[in-house]
């Protein structure tokens, strides 16, 4: 038996050839590579900025048009949970340092009485929020 395992062993190891440990890429091509992923790492903020930044106009687009369906409807909980999207879109315009669309948004917002009067009560309990 032990000669059977034996002769596997040293067919395996025959057929073993030594590895060559030297590297199989330059330095330069690891370089390389390294400046190009850094590359991409530096353009992708700026596509994901512009990317976030179109889907805030939409969601102002939505938010403005739900407005305008409560305003006829006179709903002032629709009015309360439109307030309540306020912070994270104030929150996602300050990420991408975009403060002017934060402004935006609160300027459409002030163009609907009911919305109008919801922030002005909502501002008088959270005065640092806006």
């Amino acid at each position: 038996m032990v000669g059977k395992l034996e002769e596997t062993v040293n067919s395996i190891l025959s057929g073993y050839k030594e590895q060559d440990t030297s590297p199989t890429r330059s330095e330069r091509e690891i370089l390389e590579e390294i400046l190009e992923l850094t590359r991409m790492k530096a353009s992708s903020p700026m596509r994901r900025s512009k990317m976030s930044r179109s889907v805030i106009f939409d969601m102002m687009d939505v938010i403005e048009e739900i407005s305008m369906m409560q305003m006829k409807y006179g709903d002032k909980r629709a009015f309360m949970l439109m307030d309540r999207l306020r912070r994270p879109i104030k929150h996602l315009c300050m990420e991408l340092d975009e403060p002017e669309l934060y402004e935006k948004f609160m300027y459409r917002m002030e163009r609907f009485p009911g919305q109008r009067s919801l922030l002005d009560e909502t501002e008088q309990d959270n005065p640092v929020d806006r």
